[in-house]
């Protein structure tokens, strides 16, 4: 009458190792049977994961992830050329102020130069 109940038909239908207990997150048994006491495991509020996708769980296996909409696609490009953007912009930033400093080293080699000599001829 009641197929699949109790402690063995749950624990043999399925493989030893892969039920994993909701109640101390150890292997081997299922929550109705643990005995351990109750993990206390911190999970961020959905308001956070909303505000901040980085805390959002991830899935265990790849497989399992809910295939990625078009938004999400085309915000990784965009923040992908976003990026090389900006490091090109440094780039070019970086040549610009380094002629610029070569450019003051050379002017104020030179007014130090003529200032000791017209300071020697006093």
């Amino acid at each position: 009458m009641w197929k699949g109940r109790g402690p063995a038909a749950g624990t043999q239908a399925r493989g030893e190792g892969t039920q994993l207990c909701q109640k101390c997150f150890n292997p081997g048994h299922w929550t109705y049977e643990c005995k351990n006491e109750r993990v206390y495991v911190r999970r961020p509020t959905r308001t956070q994961q909303l505000f901040n996708p980085q805390v959002r769980q991830r899935f265990a296996d790849p497989a399992d992830q809910p295939p990625r909409t078009e938004g999400e696609i085309l915000r990784e490009k965009r923040d992908k050329e976003a990026k090389k953007r900006a490091k090109q912009i440094a780039k070019i930033r970086e040549k610009m102020f380094a002629g610029n400093k070569d450019a003051k080293k050379k002017k104020k080699a030179s007014s130090d130069s003529s200032s000791s000599s017209s300071s020697s001829s006093s």
